[in-house]
């Protein structure tokens, strides 16, 4: 991919995700080049909400700072502010937050904060490409507050508002700017069809009485349009998950950076967490049987479903 069009691929990433500048990169690349782009000092604490799934250990003891872990919203994967804001101290270097499966939250109370303890805000937006979210009657893109880092399986961008740190970070990978541009007129197409299939999940397990055997984490202040697996909170997930797989049905775990991150409401959803399949070629009928199978599962095990 030639420079030429390297640069117009920044420059259309800039207009559409309404950002100042952009960077391409692996998707496996992302955070850890924001974060090298920093002046993290020996001494010093990192905030990172505990859903963070890129693994920044190594970085991070190589350069002496340590972790400080934040919890999530009572019910849901959305990185709790008020936990965030009583974590900072003057040792405080960067705080990293984290949206999961494409749900995208406000954080722009929470970046002013930072913004004038110049403390550098990181939002991870894993699955996010094409994604919305709504506040005070304005629509905005991930990375809005801070520094975004927008990540697919085959690019990530990283959204700057400060054209100066740009100039800090590596310059755009040729190939993860050529698949942006590949996957960019399919983004809404595929997030409002990803949409519509996790709303027939909600309708299915309500019509099917499966509360509270299952439930839906909340998503603050989007779906999770972009996910491309459907998050559900279940009970005996394991045993669910080797149920469907008898049953030729592929469902996923999440896996996260950390263990053990003393969150209270973190460890307790993240060993309830079962991903359905989501894709955009799902069907109805697929969808369906998915949950009739759910539906057994926990009526052979004498959970009081009719």
């Amino acid at each position: 991919m030639a420079d030429s069009e390297v640069l117009r691929a920044e420059k259309f990433a800039a207009r559409y995700f309404e950002t100042k500048a952009v960077r391409f990169c692996r998707a496996e690349d992302a955070l850890l080049s924001v974060l090298s782009a920093l002046d993290l000092s020996c001494g010093g604490e990192i905030i990172v909400s505990a859903n963070l799934c890129t693994d920044i250990s190594a970085f991070v003891r190589s350069r002496e700072v340590k972790f400080v872990f934040s919890d999530l919203c009572h019910g849901s994967f959305v990185p709790s502010q008020e936990d965030i804001v009583a974590k900072l101290t003057d040792r405080t270097k960067a705080v990293v937050v984290s949206h999961s499966f494409g749900s995208l939250c406000c954080f722009e109370e929470l970046s002013e904060k930072l913004k004038q303890m110049n403390i550098p805000f990181i939002e991870e937006c894993a699955g996010c490409a094409g994604s919305v979210y709504f506040s005070d009657g304005k629509i905005l893109r991930p990375g809005a507050s801070g520094i975004g880092c927008v990540i697919e399986p085959e690019f990530a961008l990283i959204c700057c508002h400060d054209e100066a740190f740009a100039e800090k970070l590596p310059l755009s990978d040729s190939v993860s700017a050529a698949n942006f541009m590949r996957r960019q007129p399919d983004f809404e197409r595929i997030n409002g069809r990803r949409k519509l299939a996790g709303s027939k999940y909600r309708l299915l397990i309500h019509e099917n009485a499966l509360l509270p055997f299952v439930s839906f984490p909340q998503s603050g202040s989007a779906s999770f349009a972009s996910a491309s697996l459907c998050p559900l909170c279940v009970r005996d997930r394991d045993g669910l998950k080797e149920y469907l797989a008898s049953r030729s049905i592929s469902c996923g775990t999440q896996s996260y950076a950390f263990e053990n991150t003393g969150c209270t409401v973190f460890e307790k959803l993240k060993n309830e967490l079962l991903l359905l399949p989501l894709g955009t070629e799902i069907s109805e009928a697929e969808q369906e049987e998915i949950i009739s199978h759910i539906k057994y599962f926990y009526r052979d095990k004498n959970c009081n479903l009719q």
